[in-house]
């Protein structure tokens, strides 16, 4: 009886100090937030509609990486790219076989936070022109700037 429950005391204590070890490396949405902001240059949507839209097929690609379900609702940029933020990884590279040489990337969700992740994913990759448009979709669309709906 003894053994038997100190194997069990053992055992609980080796299951504790292991799950406290894990728990003590799992991030927040936060500090994911926080780290993308030291890596990834962000612009307003002022920028981005003053300084990059205008040149979007010339030199300049925005994706959008909001699910088809809020495109669908709410609209989308003009000329901009649809790729869900689950699939940019995968379809990166044949929108840009060629990496971004020569090409800025601004990417874009419903509000800033999803595009800041998504941007430092693709410096991740090795991706260097990326910028991250803060405010999102909806700010862009409370400006009154163009929005396309699907038909």
């Amino acid at each position: 009886m003894r053994k038997s429950l100190f194997v069990a005391v053992v055992v609980l204590v080796v299951f504790s100090v292991s799950l406290w070890a894990f728990a003590g490396n799992i991030k927040s949405v936060g500090k994911l937030l926080e780290e993308a902001k030291k890596v990834v240059h962000e612009i307003s949507v002022g920028e981005a509609y003053r300084e990059y839209y205008p040149k979007i097929g010339k030199g300049v690609v925005f994706i959008d990486v909001r699910s088809m379900d809020e495109v669908r609702k709410y609209g989308y940029i003009p000329g901009a790219e649809l790729i869900p933020r689950g699939f940019l990884e995968f379809a990166i590279g044949r929108l840009l076989p060629n990496g971004d040489e020569g090409i800025t990337i601004v990417v874009y969700c419903q509000t800033g936070k999803r595009s800041l992740l998504s941007a430092k994913t693709l410096k991740d990759m090795g991706y260097s022109r990326v910028l991250s448009m803060r405010g999102g979709f909806l700010k862009w669309r409370a400006k009154g700037y163009p929005v396309k709906h699907l038909p």
